[in-house]
């Protein structure tokens, strides 16, 4: 008599259930836990799928709270996160002496301040710490804990630096000495700037002079400094050309920002012609505005005065700084 196979038991919901909550709290995985309990693989795989497809309840209980105080992750008081929305979790089975951190919500990422990021690499970075278990302890991947590391080893140091008596400094102060005699002076006459520049101004950039070839000799003489110093002892002689040539051309920098800005706009004048004549215009606009002119009047006057037969012989008369405005405009 030949024995006859036994009848598979069949097993309801709830006994897969159970062993599907039994299973995710074991370190084992789905093979070896089925080995261990008798049972079939492919029916827990099976029962698996079904209820990896459910909406899951929060394994824990969350207790956010607001105003800036930090709270521990664990019932210890060696790890403390600053984060305003700190969780202190509740596990649902026997405590744990790891620190628990709750998973995000479905759809977003967990966060952790910059005071929080820095704790958790110190710690890492400690002799004998391990890496993924350090990234396990705070529910983080190891992979994100390494770009963090990376990303502390590659941001730059910035160090507090003062110059003192440096050559550097030294150079601006003397040069800063030169622009207070000519912030005195302006909006002055030019003979009395020109007299101010040479008693006030001639004697700093005379006494400049051998304290630049003194530098000259200290510093390192393929270093931007000594170039920048080299460049100025050729230039000398113009230098000290004291008069009525200003500091710098500053001036003539703001004078020329309107076309510098509208290059692109000037490059369809239409021919070389076109060109020459937008740049003579400019040039008169220009030419008005340092005179004090206001160049619309002043090209509608000129240009209906021209019109209307004004002598050759008295086009001086037009220029900017000799233009008078009609009477009918007065």
């Amino acid at each position: 008599m030949t024995d006859e196979p036994a009848p598979r038991a069949r097993y309801g919901e709830a006994f897969w259930r159970t062993h599907h909550e039994a299973w995710k709290r074991s370190d084992l995985n789905q093979r070896e836990y089925c080995e261990v309990q008798g049972l079939s693989l492919k029916a827990f795989g099976n029962w698996r799928a079904k209820f990896k497809g459910e909406p899951q309840a929060p394994a824990r209980k969350l207790l956010y709270r607001r105003g800036g105080v930090s709270h521990t992750l664990n019932h210890s008081s060696s790890h403390r996160l600053s984060h305003p929305l700190s969780h202190v979790t509740y596990p649902s089975s026997e405590p744990s002496a790891d620190l628990v951190v709750p998973p995000p919500r479905a759809g977003h990422r967990r966060r952790f301040s910059d005071a929080d990021r820095s704790r958790i690499l110190v710690e890492a970075a400690k002799p004998g710490a391990s890496v993924s278990e350090v990234a396990r302890r705070y529910g983080i991947d190891r992979r994100v804990l390494c770009r963090w590391r990376q990303e502390q080893a590659a941001k730059p140091v910035f160090v507090d630096v003062k110059m003192v008596d440096a050559p550097e400094a030294e150079a601006l102060a003397k040069i800063a000495e030169l622009y207070a005699v000519e912030k005195r002076i302006r909006g002055q006459s030019a003979e009395a700037r020109r007299a101010a520049r040479e008693t006030a101004s001639r004697p700093l950039v005379e006494a400049m002079k051998p304290w630049l070839e003194d530098q000259l000799r200290r510093v390192p003489p393929k270093g931007g400094l000594a170039d920048a110093i080299r460049y100025a002892l050729a230039r000398w002689q113009a230098l000290c050309r004291f008069g009525r040539i200003e500091l710098d051309n500053n001036a003539v920098e703001r004078a020329i920002r309107p076309i510098a800005l509208g290059r692109k706009n000037h490059l369809f004048a239409g021919s070389d012609g076109g060109g020459e004549r937008w740049a003579t215009v400019c040039s008169i606009i220009a030419t008005a505005k340092l005179n004090d002119v206001e160049p619309y009047a002043y090209l509608k006057d000129v240009l209906e005065r021209m019109t209307n037969g004004h002598p050759m012989s008295r086009l001086d008369d037009l220029l900017p700084w000799n233009w008078m405005p009609a009477d009918d405009d007065i």
